[in-house]
């Protein structure tokens, strides 16, 4: 069995076997990191998805930029860039959802005389074209949703689309899609 240092040479000399057993040594190891990282911030499982796959592409900029001569362990190393990367990941976020939730008001007051199903949903979606109970609605789907949820149906009810809501959250356009898959269900439900 190989250690890191020979492990680290033949994947930088692009050995895939090398690789593979690399990522498959520090995958748990760098969940573990991001776990217990950002249990205390409130990440749900997308966004730790989104986290993995980012500290994921650590472990290829460190398998890639480490340097044997130096007198480190490769672990060491790796530790050091996802430490940096999630330090940078948590500041992002929280800058980020700060100033949007600085800007959030009731979602009531952002509905009114707007039909949420058509905001919501393509023409083609089986609901009564009548206005529905706004108010109830709302009230529900606010108790129902999570802050991230609330931030994109803000954004939809103001006429963003999907790609423009990606940029500006800085989220890939699959998690907007899944969110808004998500609160699609979630009205579907409370117009039963």
């Amino acid at each position: 069995m190989y250690n890191d240092y020979e492990l680290v040479y033949l994947a930088q000399e692009k050995n895939e076997d090398a690789i593979n057993i690399l990522y498959k040594k520090y995958h748990n190891y760098i969940y573990k990191i991001i776990k217990s990282t950002c249990k205390q911030y409130n990440f749900n499982e997308t966004e730790l998805e989104d986290i993995d796959i980012e500290c994921t592409l650590v472990l290829d900029n460190a398998i890639n930029t480490y340097n044997q001569d130096k007198d480190s362990k490769f672990v060491s190393y790796l530790k050091l860039l996802l430490n940096s990367k999630l330090t940078d990941i948590i500041r992002k976020e929280y800058t980020k959802k700060a100033q949007i939730e600085k800007k959030i008001t009731s979602i009531d007051d952002e509905t009114t005389g707007l039909k949420l199903h058509d905001i919501l949903f393509n023409n083609d979606d089986i609901i009564d074209n009548n206005y529905i109970d706004r108010q109830k609605i709302i009230k529900n789907i606010n108790n129902k949703t999570d802050k991230f949820e609330k931030i994109v149906l803000k954004l939809l009810i103001e006429g963003k689309k999907p790609e423009e809501i990606s940029i500006y959250l800085d989220k890939n356009k699959k998690n907007i899609y899944n969110t808004i898959y998500i609160l699609k269900n979630k009205i579907k439900n409370e117009l039963k």
